[in-house]
């Protein structure tokens, strides 16, 4: 009965490992493009050459709205909403595993061990799904439009705030190429 228990709880722990690691390499693959000036030139400007920066901003945003007069609090909200939903969902997944090695400690301790293992192994060596790098795309696609449209509308005040969040710094520059 053990053995049947803890099957099930493997195969539930090797779907949360596939899930956190999935969130994690996420994060890494849009601080990678974000950094990477070559990179991130080709996607600004494959963009600008699909018509994204002309598309709607309903078309665009990924909470399903913009105010589209005030581009900074649409930035701010595009990147708390993506970072919101990713950790409810590695918060929600990292209770279950806890509840999955709770019943096995109580199953047996070298269940608890086997699970843990597992979790890691599999959160580490799978590869990041095709979802988690549309939704990568996604945001920075997202943040991207904003600041086209942010520093063609007011480049001045779009200028100032690069200079503070300094981590669009390189997105800017390539959206700068564009315009």
């Amino acid at each position: 009965m053990n053995i049947a228990i803890e099957i099930v709880l493997s195969i539930i722990v090797i779907f949360i490992g596939i899930n956190v690691g999935n969130i994690y390499k996420r994060n890494k693959l849009i601080r990678k493009t974000m950094q990477d000036d070559i990179k991130l030139n080709k996607l600004i400007k494959s963009m600008y050459s699909d018509g994204v920066f002309n598309a709607a901003p309903e078309e665009i945003s990924i909470t399903g709205r913009f105010y589209t007069d005030n581009y900074l609090i649409n930035i701010m909200n595009e990147i708390k909403s993506s970072k919101g939903a990713l950790d409810k969902a590695r918060n929600m997944l990292i209770i279950g595993l806890i509840i999955i090695l709770a019943v096995s400690y109580y199953i047996g301790y070298i269940y608890i061990i086997i699970n843990l293992t597992l979790f890691i192994i599999i959160a580490l060596i799978t590869p990041l799904g095709e979802s988690a790098i549309k939704n990568a795309y996604l945001d920075v696609r997202s943040i991207s439009w904003n600041l086209y449209h942010f520093y063609r509308e007011q480049p001045k005040e779009c200028e100032a705030f690069i200079k503070e969040a300094y981590s669009l710094e390189k997105v800017f520059k390539a959206i700068k190429e564009i315009s």
